[in-house]
């Protein structure tokens, strides 16, 4: 096939044909009971596979080498202002803030429940809402109306609510991150997916 990812390859086999990707992938969640949709799936199914956990990874990028620690917001806040000064340090404590109430509402829902379409928000109000915040629940509302803030919309709205700006370290990381989640850019990756593996990824512990 023309295009593609380099990463991708095709194995045929008695079986049928396999397409693998070996691409940049991010799996957290995965080796306990957690709301990850893969360990959902898996525990759903009876299959408990062996799993290699890891805290940390290392990116090589223009500015040099990030080193990411999960489990520790205040790590990564480190790293960008030491690749990226102030700003990035600055750029990061604003986009945090303008994901709280997309993070509430989307860790509210189970993964396997999230819609990618028109009605992820009716879904996420009318089943799960009597169980989150009602202070978060009110403010997605207003960024939903003033901020275009969309669980099924892409992630770039919220880092330009955040008013992080295209050039900044920031996100150009969560531009990876959203290929690493989708492998699509930002501005075309679920706003919903990137949200939960911000809030899960650096939650404390």
């Amino acid at each position: 096939r023309i295009g593609g990812c380099a990463h991708v390859f095709t194995r045929r086999t008695k079986a049928g044909e396999f397409h693998f990707d070996s691409g940049p992938s991010l799996f957290s969640g995965c080796s306990e009971p957690s709301s990850n949709p893969l360990r959902q799936v898996l525990d759903a199914v009876g299959e408990s596979p062996e799993w290699r956990q890891y805290d940390e990874w290392t990116m090589y990028i223009p500015e040099g080498i990030f080193r990411v620690t999960s489990g520790n917001a205040s790590d990564f806040e480190r790293e960008l202002r030491r690749l990226g000064g102030a700003a990035a340090a600055d750029d990061w404590r604003r986009l945090q803030k303008a994901n709280e109430a997309l993070a509430e509402l989307v860790s509210g829902v189970p993964p396997i429940a999230l819609r990618a379409d028109a009605g992820a928000v009716q879904t996420a109000l009318t089943t799960y809402a009597r169980k989150m915040d009602p202070a978060l629940l009110a403010r997605f509302g207003l960024e939903f109306a003033l901020k275009g803030i969309d669980p099924s919309g892409p992630f770039s709205r919220v880092l330009a609510a955040a008013d992080v700006p295209p050039t900044s370290l920031v996100y150009r990381w969560f531009d990876f991150l959203a290929f690493a989640l989708s492998g699509l850019p930002v501005t075309e990756t679920s706003a919903a997916a990137v949200s939960f593996m911000m809030k899960e990824f650096f939650a404390d512990g």
